[in-house]
């Protein structure tokens, strides 16, 4: 494919970035690569640890110059083996155990085979586990990584309790330090991920940051709906901090309806594991699974609520619902990569009791639902627009 004097791109990934809904990542780079690719030749190299649809890879081809997908496959480690990597990972020097991966020499023979003998205006690796062997392969004038999450970050939210822990977090946060000086430059996407993750109090000349702006073409005007005092839940839920906020919901629900009764709970969100399915015993549980449009859905929601207990980086369902001008309610982890105001933007929300006063408080009170809803619009519209951070995002490849 001629592209006539586009500068040249390789972007390496973990995962193809297609259908847009299919993850938070997809969401983060498709549009980013529609963008690019009006002004780039994009090479597209996928490090994949499922298989990947032909008609998905197809897709993207018709945005890319060439995309080239490696899926791994499971290797077959003994108990010995761990064991002597587990031990191995302990001496100075050597990678987290988290980060050690079995399949090394493969991953390397196929990132080889796809950068080596090739130069490039711009590489632009979107998954810093692979930093090492972009830096190492790639020929380019400008070397950026996408940090996305500060994985320093989400370790210390899971906690460090016990020694092997604590020096796996070291590990993490030395590499992930270092990876952000070899780079040219690198992109965090929430002020929290940067801070830990880099180790720099605000953006400067190597740091910066790069939200997600909020996917809106396929909003529609049309609802579905589910009744009256309709309260949602958002996301993929297959994805375990979905799954334990969604839990934690549905009890706090059951709290609700008691003041409440004919109140609603929707979850919203694709391939729902059976722990989820299995709340719809509950009585005004509805879970609608994969849907055709999100925004359908989400018209019919009075309130969202998302107790959120971990998670890392920014929340794009809470962005989605805000944009929606449906009032939300949130912790503190949900709102820390947004930034909302709480009280005014936002409603910040601790412990299930606080959860259960702030639903029932918006339920009773539609003034102050259509008032939360409005404001918590206007911030989303102003701040997480893609066209101004997509131009950033030009601007900090090339400088």
């Amino acid at each position: 494919m001629n592209h006539g004097r586009k500068q040249s791109l390789i972007l390496l990934m973990s995962d193809l970035p297609f259908p847009v809904r299919k993850n938070g990542y997809s969401v983060r780079y498709y549009p980013i690569i529609e963008f690019l690719s009006e002004s780039y030749d994009i090479d597209l190299v996928i490090i994949s640890n499922l298989p990947t649809p032909d008609e998905d890879i197809r897709a993207m081809e018709h945005l890319c110059n060439r995309v080239a997908v490696w899926d791994r496959k499971p290797v077959k480690v003994s108990l010995l083996r761990k064991l002597a990597t587990f031990v191995y990972c302990l001496l100075p020097g050597t990678c987290s155990f988290t980060a050690f991966r079995y399949d090394e020499a493969q991953l390397r023979r196929f990132v080889r085979s796809e950068l080596e003998g090739k130069r490039y205006d711009v590489a632009l690796c979107a998954d810093s586990k692979y930093f090492e062997l972009v830096k190492k392969y790639a020929t380019a004038n400008r070397l950026v990584v996408d940090q996305i999450d500060s994985t320093y970050l989400h370790v210390l939210r899971l906690g460090t309790d016990s020694l092997f822990r604590k020096l796996e977090a070291r590990k993490i946060r030395n590499r992930e330090r270092r990876t952000a000086e070899l780079a040219d430059h690198t992109f965090y996407i929430s002020p929290a991920d940067l801070a830990v993750g880099s180790g720099r109090e605000k953006s400067d000349s190597k740091v910066s940051l790069v939200p997600n702006g909020v996917h809106t073409n396929d909003l529609v005007d049309e609802a579905v709906r589910f009744g009256e005092k309709c309260i949602g839940y958002l996301g993929h839920m297959g994805y375990p901090p979905n799954i334990r906020a969604a839990e934690r919901l549905a009890a706090i629900f059951q709290e609700v309806r008691k003041t409440e009764p004919e109140a609603k709970l929707v979850i919203i969100g694709r391939d729902p594991v059976q722990r989820i399915r299995d709340l719809e015993n509950i009585p005004g549980v509805v879970v609608t699974g994969t849907v055709d449009n999100i925004w359908r859905y989400v018209g019919g929601i009075d309130i969202f609520a998302f107790p959120m207990e971990i998670g890392s980086g920014q929340q794009n369902k809470v962005l989605e619902a805000l944009y929606s001008r449906k009032p939300v309610i949130t912790s503190p982890v949900g709102n820390g990569g947004i930034g909302a105001e709480p009280g005014h933007q936002i409603l910040i929300a601790e412990t299930d009791a606080e959860f259960r006063d702030e639903i029932l408080r918006l339920l009773a009170d539609g003034r102050a639902r259509e008032s939360l809803g409005a404001k918590g619009y206007e911030f989303v519209n102003s701040r997480y627009s893609w066209p101004a951070i997509l131009n950033d995002i030009q601007n900090k490849l090339v400088s």
